[in-house]
């Protein structure tokens, strides 16, 4: 999730997050709704990684 999915998440009243994997052959889906909003004992959002980029000019 990124922080901008997170932000939208704070605003929005109807967010989902999905969790999909594989059992064998069959997918597994366990949805939820708009975790982000729950008390921070059930979900914590950390941010752990950003990714940057740059333009260098000469």
């Amino acid at each position: 999730m990124s922080e901008g999915e997170r932000q939208h998440a704070l605003e929005c009243d109807n967010y989902w997050i999905y969790f999909v994997f594989f059992d064998g052959n069959q997918p597994v889906i366990y949805p939820f709704k708009n975790p982000i909003i729950r008390p921070e004992d059930e979900v914590r959002a950390v941010p752990i990684k950003y990714q940057v980029s740059f333009n260098i000019k000469d």
